[in-house]
């Protein structure tokens, strides 16, 4: 609701301008190798590199959630095949409920990027899952807010 979207802005808002310890300097943060990058159409999503977001200003939110079982060729899983493709525009309609409104609510509050671990990580790539899974918890500390979702 926009009454709840105005709370969480107000909290997000407190905690950058009052808690000094809550958000590294820009320099000192580790970035994902991989964010969406939500612009202002409704329809356009796309997946940018982690230095692209750094180079913006670095805000970005996260969105912990339930994998639960997923099928292997899942749409919502980044593989070699489809980065390119989504780095061009992913597809809303393939994304589960969970994610779309994820990326609706990081809109509503104003902000432009969102990390999303099976969007974001290639998961078909060891090297890459092997990196960005051992930066998780830094990825998650960085982010502005960590959204979740019990299922």
């Amino acid at each position: 609701s926009t009454q709840n979207i105005g709370l969480m802005r107000a909290l997000i808002d407190e905690c950058i301008e009052n808690h000094q310890h809550c958000h590294l300097p820009l320099h000192e943060r580790v970035f994902p190798a991989r964010l969406l990058d939500l612009h202002t159409n409704p329809e356009d999503v796309r997946i940018i590199s982690g230095s692209e977001c750094k180079a913006a200003g670095g805000r970005y939110l996260a969105l912990s959630h339930c994998w639960g079982k997923v099928p292997e060729d899942a749409p919502w899983k980044l593989t070699r095949f489809l980065l390119s493709q989504y780095q061009a525009c992913v597809p809303l309609q393939v994304l589960p409920p969970t994610f779309r409104e994820a990326i609706q609510i990081t809109r509503a509050l104003g902000e432009r990027y969102l990390w999303i671990d099976s969007l974001c990580i290639l998961q078909d790539c060891r090297e890459d899952w092997a990196t960005e899974a051992g930066k998780m918890a830094d990825i998650y500390t960085g982010s502005l807010c960590t959204l979740s979702s019990a299922s």
